[in-house]
């Protein structure tokens, strides 16, 4: 893959592909943590299966137990249970039976399936489900870019950059999921000196953002 296919692609697997060797497990289950958060409107159990994600979230940092986890994945039945269970039972959660590369394309698949029959479910045509998980195929990609940024272009962060104000901002979007104060986190970087392009536009761009944001874990210093 070139830069200019990372830069564009609407393929998630091949994106997969390019990444998954030089980066860390830590990354990609957060990125499979990512891709399911996506059809979380859409479960049954959209209103738990949140919190079952972010004790996955919390597992990829080494925050949660395995106990905690299984709890979460044996309390869920029925249909939109399996979503929750799955997600956790699968390697999201970073449960010893499953490698982060292989979570993460399951929930590429899943996440997609999940889209076509929720459609179904909901009475739209076989060729309008369809539709749906393709869409949903074509917009993953946009996860992968804000979790890995621009591999072809890798950016270290400048020690001077990473005062007191700008490390507190990103400590605090990262545990509170509190993307939209990404903005605050360019201006407080720019005030230190940062005028890298990559890392100003991608604070100050319409996102979506997740956890693991390439900008956020730079400042944080997590990979």
């Amino acid at each position: 893959m070139t830069e200019e296919n990372w830069l564009s692609s609407t393929v998630p697997t091949s994106m997969l592909d390019c990444i998954e060797s030089r980066t860390s497990d830590r990354k990609l289950r957060l990125l499979a943590c990512a891709l399911i958060r996506r059809i979380c409107p859409r479960s049954t159990y959209r209103n738990t299966l949140p919190y079952e994600l972010k004790l996955a979230e919390l597992e990829c940092d080494g925050q949660a137990s395995i106990e905690e986890l299984r709890a979460a994945r044996d309390n869920r039945s029925g249909v939109g249970g399996y979503s929750a269970r799955w997600a956790i039972s699968n390697g999201l959660n970073g449960l010893l039976e499953i490698e982060a590369k292989i979570a993460v394309r399951r929930a590429i698949n899943f996440s997609a399936t999940f889209v076509f029959h929720f459609a179904i479910e909901q009475e739209k045509t076989n060729e309008e489900a369809k539709r749906e998980m393709i869409f949903e195929q074509e917009n993953q990609p946009i996860i992968f870019r804000d979790i890995f940024g621009n591999p072809f272009r890798p950016v270290a962060a400048d020690p001077a950059w990473l005062t007191s104000t700008a490390v507190g901002l990103a400590r605090g979007i990262y545990d509170d999921r509190a993307f939209d104060r990404l903005p605050i986190l360019a201006d407080a970087l720019q005030d230190a000196g940062c005028e890298n392009a990559d890392i100003l536009e991608h604070c100050r761009g319409d996102g979506p953002h997740v956890r693991g944001c390439w900008v956020v874990d730079l400042v944080l210093g997590k990979s």
